[in-house]
């Protein structure tokens, strides 16, 4: 998480444990992402709405702005009926096999993402 003076900082997750998942693009222009707490929560957190119990869940579709740095995923469902038919930018990074994807522009919040082997 991004702090007051602008230094990244370890984000205060608002579920047990250490939050796991997974993301996935396809060459048809796909999306999906899975998170979860690590033991899973049995109460979903006044603070963030759209993690349901320690879950959050949404498929779409993506565009991908290399000049702008930036991928837009254009949600068609997300476990928080709410929060779907939403379009969301996360600007992206990586370094080897790690992902780095930080949500924009409401939150300054740094999310690595590992390749599967």
């Amino acid at each position: 998480e991004r702090s007051e003076t602008g230094d990244w900082e370890p984000w205060e997750s608002p579920w047990p444990g250490k939050p796991v998942g997974i993301l996935m693009y396809d060459k048809l222009g796909n999306m999906a992402v899975q998170i979860t707490s690590n033991p899973r929560g049995t109460e979903t957190p006044a603070e963030e709405p759209e993690f349901i119990n320690g879950y959050l869940a949404y498929y779409g579709k993506y565009e991908v702005d290399t000049r702008a740095g930036a991928v837009t995923h254009h949600r068609q469902n997300h476990l928080n009926p709410k929060m779907g038919g939403l379009s969301v930018v996360r600007h992206f990074g990586s370094d080897g096999d790690v992902l780095t994807l930080t949500l924009a522009p409401q939150r300054a919040l740094r999310l690595h993402w590992a390749r599967a082997r």
